[in-house]
């Protein structure tokens, strides 16, 4: 999508239109699940049951049962076409990516194949593996879809220490990253494809009964860790601070400045920077002057 847009601008429309349309069909989809389906003893058995029989199944069943025709339609829109473009974007991306790291421009359609071929090839594998009945692809969908979701975890987090070096409010991605922390750890616990085929078991009727009782304090406890790891380096990076004096032919007094930023502008020729890493700035400053006197003398630059 990125590669798509036109100016940084339409990133913020774009992207969390996006998202909130996502949002909005897991919803639908989660209702439709709830309220179609059987449901005994806390577990929705019938909802089971048609997931058993493959997940396109089971979104043709919920179409034709609440719109008929025009639901089986959009079934078919929905499991076939919709994957489609989506491994189209999946594909160009990672053609474009190889692009970028092995600097092939790709204005020309010879460059193009030169990565497309061996794209394709690598993703033909696992469609041909699964058609043999080597390869469960719905399995790799849903690894598929836990390392999405893992990869937002780490943007998000990535985002909040960038708001934070720059000042700005960082609680606005701090907050989406520690719930996706604990989604993803809970996910990483529960899926029968990770922890969850020695924690969960079976019913006689063949459903899953998920372990939450170990998975969500496991998730909460692995969200509240990221957090104090997140503040513990925002404080840390808060303490290393830099003393800095200048004397330069602009300047005949030493100034002290307090700056984060580890690279300096530059100052005119003939002056003098003394940096000195200081992480107690107050008890450290009265050094710092004496010092920079020091050399301010020995450059004939004090009044």
């Amino acid at each position: 999508m990125a590669r798509c847009m036109k100016s940084e601008k339409q990133g913020h429309f774009v992207f969390y239109g996006a998202m909130v349309c996502e949002g909005v069909i897991a919803l639908i989809w989660a209702a439709a699940g709830c309220s179609l389906y059987e449901v005994t003893d806390g577990l929705n058995t019938g909802l089971a049951q048609a997931l058993a029989m493959g997940q396109s199944k089971a979104i043709y069943d919920v179409c034709s049962k609440t719109m008929g025709g025009v639901g089986i339609a959009l079934a078919m829109i929905g499991v076939v076409v919709c994957p489609i473009t989506s491994g189209d974007t999946a594909f160009r991306s990672a053609r474009l990516t190889l692009a970028d790291w092995f600097k092939i421009d790709q204005d020309s359609y010879g460059n193009r194949l030169k990565l497309c071929i061996p794209v394709l090839g690598v993703g033909a594998f696992p469609g041909i593996g699964n058609a043999l009945g080597f390869i469960n692809y719905t399995v790799i969908w849903r690894y598929f879809s836990w390392t999405n979701q893992t990869l937002a975890m780490i943007v998000l987090w990535a985002a909040s220490m960038y708001l934070f070096k720059e000042k700005k409010n960082f609680w606005i991605t701090a907050v989406p990253a520690t719930f996706m922390s604990a989604v993803s750890a809970t996910y990483f616990v529960l899926a029968p494809e990770c922890l969850g085929g020695l924690l969960n078991h079976k019913t006689a009727e063949g459903a899953i009964v998920y372990n939450t009782a170990v998975a969500y304090p496991v998730g909460i406890l692995f969200a509240i860790a990221m957090l104090a790891l997140f503040l513990y380096a925002t404080k840390k990076a808060d303490g290393e601070k830099d003393c800095i004096i200048d004397i330069s032919p602009s300047s005949s007094i030493p100034i002290p400045i307090h700056n984060r930023k580890s690279r300096l502008p530059g100052r005119p020729a003939g002056g003098f920077l003394l940096v000195q890493r200081n992480n107690e700035l107050r008890q450290k400053e009265q050094e710092c002057r004496q010092d920079a006197q020091k050399y301010a003398k020995k450059f004939g630059r004090v009044h």
